[in-house]
């Protein structure tokens, strides 16, 4: 394991293949204040560099992914809690999760169906009036 406390040179660095913060935003298409939210938010560490120094954050070269798929578990609707929990996770509990999940988008997706309802029938009785 590399010591995070070392100063390391640009070589050590391509040895150990290791992507910078700028890098790994711009490859992710997301935003610095964005990826330091991941790493640090809450103390979940999602996605913490590998060395920091003077010259910066670098990440291993998993980085990519691991950001790329924290960002596809947040679009599902997953909190920064629950996906630290899925990345710690083995498939069945992953599976459990995601199933969980499905639930909570169902019953978001009645709630939805009944709020339109509720509009849909104020839009009718308003119009009933205005005649």
């Amino acid at each position: 394991m590399l010591d995070t406390h070392a100063t390391w040179s640009g070589n050590l660095r391509k040895e150990y293949k290791m992507i910078s913060r700028t890098e790994l935003c711009k490859e992710c298409g997301m935003t610095r204040r964005a990826l330091e939210h991941y790493a640090t938010d809450e103390g979940y560490h999602l996605l913490d560099p590998l060395v920091t120094d003077a010259s910066g954050s670098y990440y291993d070269d998993d980085a990519v992914e691991k950001l790329n798929s924290i960002k596809c578990l947040k679009g599902y609707g997953f909190s920064l809690k629950e996906i630290k929990r899925f990345q710690t996770s083995d498939v069945q509990e992953q599976h459990e999760m995601m199933r969980a999940l499905l639930v909570r988008v169902e019953k978001k997706q009645d709630d939805i169906i009944r709020q339109r309802k509720m509009i849909e029938d104020y839009l009718i009785s308003f119009e009933n009036r205005r005649k």
